[in-house]
Order: structure tokens, then sequence, then C-alpha cells
């Protein structure tokens, strides 16, 4: 079978294939040809006759013998079933106007040096803190005495026993020696003191019992053998312990932690110890519910912290283990200290010492450094999430513990600890998130000073720190954020143009390298199969190949890097979009991805049919779904968001005084309707046909705006709203204009228009039904009389509205932007849209005001009722002025007449702040 594209073809033929080959492996022989051909159909191919061929004679292209082999078709196994098919929709845009970063970064940098002086003295105050100990397991008035019940020897003493002396007396007994009051003296002691990195958190601990002992003993009666990260129990010399004779004291977990090759080699030298006469004991840090009966017996171990009275499972260790970790995460830098700060705020029956270790032994820390380790960065997210959900009580406590044990520490430390816990949502005094914010402006400075000066050292100190940032509290590099406006400049000062930090800002990255972006231009995005592609505008000037594929968005750009984020993780390097830049990570259905460039940021999404719709596919003018109601189909486009100049040059033919040039972005991608509303679509929905002109494909007219309304509420009511609340409704007035231009800037998107006559201008013959051709060749009974309407482009005496689509379509798609009947807009009418202020008939502009004067976003005029309402685009009897691009007009929302016609929408509602216009959700 052949096949030709018609005007519904999907994405091309590789597509087709990808059918048939689905087909082939549920049906065979004739059956798969009418499946085929059923699809093909379906996806706007039409069967043609291919003509016979016939071999030429002679040469290669002769018949092959019989007995020639040829090789076997190649196999073809989709991807996924037909229906399930992916398309990267745009949906998100934002502009960055060339200025706006500098005039943040600079903002930033006044008041940073405004607060100079009250922040230095802010931080030489937190220097000037006592340098936060670690709390210990026990007091003292608990572990001495405990160690001496068990290392003490009884003698006896000077002072007389009187009690006993008396008990003899009474009894008869001769007293040959006076009893004496007994006393317990420490003997020498042997102190071996197990410095495992598995135990550094009790390290001061340790360090802390030695100083009680030399200082109860003296130096000279005590003896400390230590155990260095490596060593084990067979490393401790034993011909030095038994020559010596003191009691031994064991400082160590012997092995309860570790495992049980450790806890053997703890037993052999219990046993050696004993054999020796030795007496020994071992404190450990090491819940009772924990002890093994065989090394008990031996070491008479003592526990160093007091017992909670629980005796945890498992499970539930594992339970208290997490949630320390979960406080712990918060925390960019962990000190064995601050662990133990951070468990003791934690209930005591909790919480206890095994959960402390078990906690510094999981695998979520990214290292045992005795000084400080950090929970992985791949794991800490999900923690800090977790964290969220803790009561603000709790919240205060972890940020007071953070606060105090990081004072002292290098100041930017704590300004980073700070706002990443402001940013999870600790409650941090609004002076001390400004004063950290301040802080990363000054390491701003700092980087763009040694990138000036070219000192490699400085540069370095900085960029180490950055990375740390980065590794740690990649959140703080957010560019909507003060300190992502100070941190991302400064990352672009002490790292390479292809070393990107955390969610990058290519316009804040190009201040700190110094560069001034060129013009921006419009770089195609493209959907080639699966994948994406960019291509830069001057790889179509210099002639290179551009492979096919559907047309997706534009993403503006003066620097030549792009910037790939899928779902808030970069990509590991920019792309250069000097040639074509393709994207190979195939989507998922949901799939989202992020393009940035210094001047725009386009988010994407891979979408498949969705459920209100019956069809979906691409062709070479972009993204296409069509609904169906009472079966009658209706196909819409993609309108993709973006950024374009409304209005017209004052040069344009035509002009009016209301079509000033401003420049407007819309965020937000929405669906538009390929033709104006037909007669046999809105009778499918309202069961009535208001219009003059009587034509199932011809447009409906002789509507009211509130009529479109109703009919809108009407066609939401059978079709269901999408998950994000987008429905059917009437576009924007910028949404219109936009749609209709379709990246084009003349008069009209076939070109500038040139006005030879009142009703003639050459250009809009192939688009546009206007006064100048909507009589030629007209068949219906009911017309009007148009013979004597001048300056005709072709002569004609009656005239209406004609069938929809049959003028080429603009390169988005659509058919009959430009003439036919008039399409009501959404807004209330304002003369001068360019004011962004209140206007007589309408309330002020809806939508986020850019920052840059004279650039719009998302404009909609909401207006009141009884507001004269905006309608588009020209008609069949317009004059050839009227039917441009940037032509604006305005009637009565009640008006009914045979120009007026509607074209539907869908997507977001324009939310303002008196209600919302026809079908607005």
């Amino acid at each position: 079978m052949a096949v030709r594209a018609g005007t519904r073809a999907l994405v091309g033929r590789a597509e087709l294939l990808e059918i048939a080959a689905v087909l082939g492996e549920r049906g065979a022989g004739s059956e798969l040809d009418d499946a085929v051909e059923s699809a093909a159909r379906a996806l706007g191919f039409v069967r043609v006759e291919r003509p016979p061929t016939f071999p030429k004679a002679g040469g290669s292209d002769e018949l092959r013998s019989s007995t020639e082999s040829t090789p076997p078709p190649p196999t073809h196994t989709p991807a996924r079933p037909v229906e399930d098919l992916l398309f990267w929709q745009p949906y998100r845009f934002a502009w960055h106007d060339e200025d706006d970063a500098q005039q943040r970064v600079v903002a930033a940098e006044k008041e940073a040096r405004a607060a100079a002086a009250a922040d230095a003295a802010a931080v030489a105050a937190l220097r000037a803190f006592a340098r936060p100990t670690t709390p210990p397991l026990s007091p003292r008035s608990r572990l001495m005495p405990l160690l001496g019940r068990g290392l003490t020897a009884e003698i006896q003493g000077r002072e007389l026993d009187i009690d006993a002396l008396v008990r003899r007396w009474t009894r008869g007994e001769h007293v040959a020696k006076l009893p004496r009051m007994p006393l317990r003296r420490w003997p020498p002691l042997l102190v071996i003191v197990d410095r495992s990195h598995d135990l550094a958190t009790l390290w001061d601990d340790m360090d802390g019992l030695l100083r009680l002992l030399e200082g109860q003993l003296g130096a000279k009666a005590l003896t400390v053998w230590e155990l260095e990260a490596g060593d084990g129990p067979e490393d401790v010399p034993l011909i030095d312990a038994l020559l010596a004779g003191p009691a031994v004291l064991a400082l160590t977990d012997l092995g309860w932690y570790w495992g049980s090759s450790r806890r053997r080699a703890w037993l052999r030298l219990g046993r050696q110890l004993r054999r020796a006469g030795q007496r020994i004991h071992a404190l450990v840090p090491v819940p009772p519910s924990r002890w093994t009966e065989a090394l008990t017996r031996v070491w008479s171990p003592l526990a160093w912290e007091r017992p909670s009275g629980a005796d945890p499972s498992p499970a539930e260790r594992e339970v208290r283990e997490s949630r320390l970790l979960d406080l712990a995460a918060q925390a960019r830098r962990l000190e064995p200290g601050l662990l133990r700060a951070l468990r003791l705020l934690l209930p005591r029956d909790e919480a206890d010492v095994g959960t402390e270790v078990d906690a510094w032994l999981h695998g979520d820390l990214a290292s045992r450094c005795p000084g400080a380790t950090v929970v992985r960065a791949d794991k800490a997210e999900a923690r800090r999430a977790r964290f969220a959900a803790e009561d603000t009580a709790m919240k205060a406590k972890v940020l007071e513990a953070i606060r105090r044990w990081h004072a002292r520490r290098r100041p930017e430390l704590l300004s980073m600890e700070m706002l990443a816990l402001a940013e999870r949502g600790a409650v941090v005094e609004e002076a001390e998130r400004r004063r950290a914010e301040r802080l990363l402006v000054s390491i701003q400075r700092r980087a763009l000073d040694a990138a000036e000066s070219g000192d490699p050292r400085a540069r370095a100190e900085v960029g180490h720190w950055l990375d740390y940032v980065a590794q740690h509290a990649p959140a703080l590099f957010d560019p909507a954020s003060a300190a992502g406006q100070a941190l991302q400049p400064a990352w672009a000062a002490t790292h390479e143009p292809d070393d990107p930090p955390p969610n990058a800002d290519p316009s804040l990255l190009a201040l700190g390298r110094g560069t001034r972006p060129g013009r921006p231009e419009a770089a195609a995005v493209r959907q080639v199969g699966e994948e994406l592609e960019i291509i830069w505008p001057q790889a179509l000037v210099q002639g290179r190949r551009v492979p096919p594929g559907g047309l997706v968005g534009a993403l503006w750009a003066g620097e030549l890097w792009v910037y790939p984020n899928l779902r808030g993780r970069a990509l590991s390097r920019p792309l250069p979009i000097t040639s074509p830049a393709r994207l190979p990570a195939p989507p998922t259905p949901g799939a989202v991805i992020e393009l940035r460039s210094d001047r725009s940021s386009l988010v994407l999404r891979a979408l498949t049919r969705p459920p209100w719709a019956t069809a979906i596919g691409r062709d070479h003018r972009g993204l296409w779904a069509e609904v169906e109601v009472e079966g009658v189909a209706l196909r819409l486009r993609w309108i993709p968001p973006g950024h374009f100049t409304m209005g017209s040059l004052p040069d344009e033919p035509g002009r009016d005084d209301d079509e000033v040039e401003h420049e407007v972005v819309l965020t937000r991608g929405f669906w538009l309707g390929e033709t104006p509303v037909t007669q046999r679509l809105w009778e499918a929905v309202m069961g009535s046909n208001p219009s003059r002109f009587k034509d199932p494909q011809r447009p409906v007219e002789r509507m009211s705006w509130e009529d479109a309304g109703r009919f809108v509420v009407e066609l939401n009511r059978r079709i269901d709203a999408d998950a994000d609340g987008a429905a059917f409704r009437l576009p924007s007035e910028a949404e219109w204009e936009y749609a209709c231009r379709a990246g084009t800037k003349a008069a009209t998107y076939a070109g500038a228009i040139e006005i030879r006559g009142e009703n003639n201008a050459p250009v809009l013959d192939a688009i546009a039904w206007y006064g100048g051709n909507s009589g030629v060749g007209y068949e219906l009974a009911q017309a009007y009389d148009s013979s004597g309407w001048p300056e005709k482009q072709y002569e004609h005496s009656r005239a209406g509205t004609r069938e929809v689509g049959e003028k080429q379509p603009n390169p988005w798609g659509l058919h009959d932007m430009l003439g036919n009947v008039w399409e009501w807009c959404a807004d209330a009418w304002q003369a001068d849209r360019t004011a962004g202020g209140a206007s007589r008939s309408a309330s002020r502009p809806t939508g986020s005001a850019s920052k840059s004067p004279g650039v719009q976003t998302n404009p909609y005029i909401e207006g009141s009722k009884g507001d004269h309402r905006v309608r588009r685009g020209g008609c069949w009897f317009s004059h050839a002025g009227l039917v441009r691009a940037a032509y604006r007009s305005h009637v009565h929302p009640g008006d009914r007449s045979v120009d007026l016609g509607l074209r539907l929408a869908r997507g977001q509602g324009l939310q303002g702040p008196e209600g919302q216009p026809p079908g607005g959700r």
C-alpha cells in the first residue's frame, strides 16, 4: 500500500511504520492491510495508487535470479502501543529581560554595603561565644562512683572503727589489734582507649574521663594505651600490661556495634587478662539490652549512660536512628558533638546512646571522619522533606543547636545553614536571614574581584566553598532567591563555562563571566522522533542540514548555551547551540524538562493523548489534538508560550493609533481551535443554529459574547477539565494576536500588506476571506449584495461567510485567523493596551507585572458586565486595512451580527479580581 500525507499527518511515515509493526503482531494477511489502512486514515494519510514499476533492460536494475539470496527484512519492535506515543509539549515560558539580573544583583550589593558594619559586628559577637562542648554521656557525680565500685580495692585506714570495737567488747572477744575504718583505694590503672572512627561520637567522652582519672589517680598511676583507627584488641601489648599488674579498664563497645569478629577479639583479650589474674572492667557506651552473655561474664561491663529502661526491638531501633538522621540531615556540616546534641533533643525513651552510634554508622552518612561528616546528598533530600513534618518547637530546637555549634566557625557556613533551614520551614529571624544573604553577596564580590585580579589562590578558595554549598545545600542556588542571585555569579567567576551550578540561571551566570549577550534570537525547538533538538537560527542561515521533525516551540537566547534541567536536576553540562543540539534522553509520560538560556526558559512535558481528546499527533506545523461532541470533531492546535511584540509598526498600511507596539510575554501555552467554531459544532452542543448563512462547515455567526459564554459552559459540562484545571474558554486578546502572528512580525502571517484599494490587498487572497474576494465562487442562496463594494480585488456581486479551512493556514496550522468572521476575545476593551493602568471601560489588566517597563506578562482586561468586548481578525466584508494581525475592534457584548463568530481556546483560566471570562476556570 502506498500512502501520501494529507492535512492530518502525524509526525511522518516512521510513525506509520511503527503502527504497522504493532498491528503486525496482532493480525496477518488482509486483516493486517485493513488495520494499517484504517490507522493511516485516522492519522491523516490517504491511499494513492502507485504506478507499476518495470525493470530496466540490463544493468544492476535487472531482475535478480531466483537463486540470489535477499537479506531478511529488518525487524522492528515498537517501544509502546500507538495510543501511548509521546509528544513534547511546551507549556511554561519565562522571559529574562537583559537588565533584570543586573538590577537585582546591584540592589543586593548596595544593601550589603550599607549593612557591612552591622554585619561585621554581629559576626564578631558570634565568634566571641564559647566553643560548644559535647554533652557528656553521664555526669561526674554518677560516673566516678560507678567506676570506683568496680576498680578500687579496700584497705584499712587510720581512723578507729568504734562501732566494730564496741561489738567485739560486748561479745567478750579479745582485741589484739584495734579495728580501723576501711578505705577504698584506686590502684594503678591501665586504660585501653578504643579510638575507632566508628566510635568518634564517644571521643570527647573518652578524653573527659581520662582527665577525671588523671586527677583522681595522678599521672604516674595512670597508663593509657590507645587503639588507633584500624587497630584491634589484638594490638594491645599484653606483656607490658601483665608485668605492670594494674587493674584494666577498657573504653570500648567490645564489638557490640562492630560485629562478631570484633567481639571475638575482645573476648580473647579478656580471657588472657583473666588468666593472668588481672581485674578487668569495660566502660561501654552500649545499652544493656545489646550485651551478650560471654563478653559480659569476662569483662564485667559498666553502662556508660544510665539505661533508659526501654528494650527496643530491631525494627524500633531502625525507626529511632532514622528520626535522628532526619534531624541530622538539616546540618550541612555534622560534627559528632552536634549529633549528640540533636539526639538529646529527643525523649530518653526514644533515643539512647545506641541510637546515636547507629546513626553515626548508618550508610546515609557520607563518611565517618572524626572531625565532621554530612548526610549524603542523594539521601538528604528525602530526610529533609520528612523533617518538614516536625512540629515548630522541634524545628526551633534543631535550629538553635546548629546555630550554637557553627557560630564560631566560618560565618559563611552558618549563613548557609540558616538559609537552608529557612528554606525547609524552620523559623529563622528575618534579621538573621537577611544578614546571611548579605554575607553570600560579599562572597560573590570576593569571587568577582578574584576573577578580575587573576588571583588563582583566591579564586580557588571561593570555588571550593561554592562546591561545598552545591553538594550540601543546592537549593540555595535557586535563582529566584537572594542567595541564588549572589551564588550564581560567584560560581561563574570561579568555574569554567561548561561547569554549571545547580539550578543554573544563564542570565546570572553571564554577570559572573562579565559578558554581555548579543541581541536575542529565537532558537527553534523541534521534536525528532521522541527526542528534542535545538537549532540556532545561524545554523539555518549557513545552510546546514536540519533533520526533519515537528516544531515544538522557540527558545530566545543571546548567548549560545542552553542549560537543560530535568525535574530540577541539571544535566552534567550545558549544550552549545551553535549547531543543532540534541537531547538524547527519551521521555516517559509526565516527564518534564526545562530549557534555560540567558534570555528565556521553556518548560516542556512529555504528553500522551489527554483523556478529553479522541486523537493527538504532530505534523510539520506543530502539536494537535481532536475533541469530539455528538460525532462532530474539532481539531485544536497547541500554541506554545513565548514572547512577542504586540501592535504594529508606525509605517504599517492601515495602522490605527491603538496599535502601539509593546512587548508581551505569555508564560502558559494553550490549545486553540484550528478553525472558527462551525455551525455543525455549535448545533451539536447547543441544539440550535443562529447563523444567517446556513452551512454546517461555515463558521457560526449571529451569536453574542454572552452566547459564546453559554456555549463554553455547556461544552465544559460535556467534556471534563484537565487535572490542572484547564478547560475551554475564549482566548485573551494577547493570546489571539500571538497565535495569529505565529512567530511572524509583518502585518499578516503571509507577509507585509500592500493596500491597492479599499478592498484590494493581494497578500490576503491566499489566507483570508475579506471584502476583496469573499464573493468569488459564492454559492449559497443567502447572500449580501456586494456589487457596490469599491475597489475589490476580484469582481463579485454576492458575498457572505465561507467554509472554514479553505484558505492557507498560518505557520502554526490555524486557518481563518484573518477574515471570514470576527472572533470574540475574553477581554474588555481598553484603548491603550500599553498603559498598564485602568481605563474608563475596564478594570486594570491582570497578570504578573514585569520588572522591566513596557513588558507585559499574561495581560488580560477583565472588565465589568456591560463593558464592550474585543473582537479580532476582520470578516468577510472587511476592508483590507482591517484584516491585519494588529487591528483591534470592539462591540457591545450583546451584539449579534452576521460577521461575529468565535474560536475556542483551552487552557488555564484568565483569572481576574472581579471574576472570569466565559468558560474561564
